[in-house]
């Protein structure tokens, strides 16, 4: 006897089970069932006799009904879903063919030629935990296919210099034709990464530094830094671009101490100038 909304029944009523309940009480069938089966067993109520609206397709070892096949699974036939290989996340048409890897395995994560597998080929990078090959001019690669590790020797580009291959080492560096590879800074550069060279960190005077790069004139919207070498943009205002800057600023701050005395007749107005006369100066200086 099992008990159904208050009553005793000889069987659970359809879309109900007893779901291995050793009370024998009633609860309704997954949503993704329209009928389930009642053999007693805990995890009944997901094992579909029939399926539910919206539940199109089925997954038979386990009684399934699912909306779609997803999530590890493929669809292997119509209506009927089968269940990917262990090595892959996701699969299409064989449930050897992957088309994603679990990248939290230690083995099977990174996919090349829809397989999982656990590391990349020679002349290939780890991209989104997928494996992409590298660009021709590149041996190896990473984090990008064009950006090099090595270069082919055999190839025209052979010299390698700053994460890419080149026919030959731009000027102001020194090539070394056994190792193929280019030493030292860029023409101009006077400290450079010692990483990727051809990012700039310190130029010859008079050039200035400008993201990586040595330019002769600073950019529009930036000026040169305090001591002149690196080209930066201004924390408030560009004061190139405003006429008499330092008459401005001290009409500024002659208003500021007039506003102030008149306030406090007992205002310091001359001592006030003086101290703050030194921002002038240091603008003055910057600038």
């Amino acid at each position: 006897m099992t008990l159904s909304s208050s009553t005793c029944k000889a069987n659970c009523d359809g879309g109900f089970t007893s779901n291995g309940n050793q009370n024998k009480v009633c609860v309704r069938c997954d949503p993704s069932c329209n009928l389930c089966v009642d053999n007693g067993n805990i995890g009944d109520r997901s094992r579909c006799i029939t399926c539910a609206s919206g539940y199109n397709f089925r997954y038979t070892p386990l009684q399934q009904c699912l909306k779609s096949c997803t999530n590890g699974f493929y669809q292997s036939s119509p209506s009927v879903c089968s269940l990917c290989s262990a090595t892959c996340q996701t699969c299409d048409r064989s449930s050897s063919n992957c088309t994603s890897c679990n990248i939290n395995s230690a083995q099977y994560r990174y996919l090349y030629d829809n397989q999982c597998i656990e590391s990349c080929p020679a002349q290939f990078t780890n991209i989104g935990a997928e494996c992409k090959k590298c660009d021709a001019k590149c041996s190896t690669c990473k984090n990008s296919t064009s950006q090099c590790l090595s270069c082919d020797s055999s190839s025209k580009l052979k010299f390698y210099f700053g994460f890419d291959c080149l026919e030959k080492c731009p000027e102001g560096t020194n090539q070394d034709n056994q190792r193929l590879k280019c030493f030292g800074c860029l023409k101009g550069c006077k400290l450079c990464d010692s990483i990727n060279q051809t990012k700039c960190l310190q130029c010859e005077a008079p050039l200035l530094e400008y993201k990586g790069s040595c330019v002769v004139t600073c950019p529009k919207g930036t000026s040169k830094s305090f001591f002149g070498a690196t080209c930066t943009t201004s924390f408030f205002i560009n004061l190139p671009n405003i006429p008499y800057p330092h008459l401005c600023a001290c009409g500024v701050m002659l208003l500021l101490t007039l506003i102030s005395y008149m306030k406090d007749k007992r205002t310091l107005i001359i001592t006030n100038i003086i101290v703050l006369w030194g921002p002038i100066q240091l603008i003055s200086y910057i600038s």
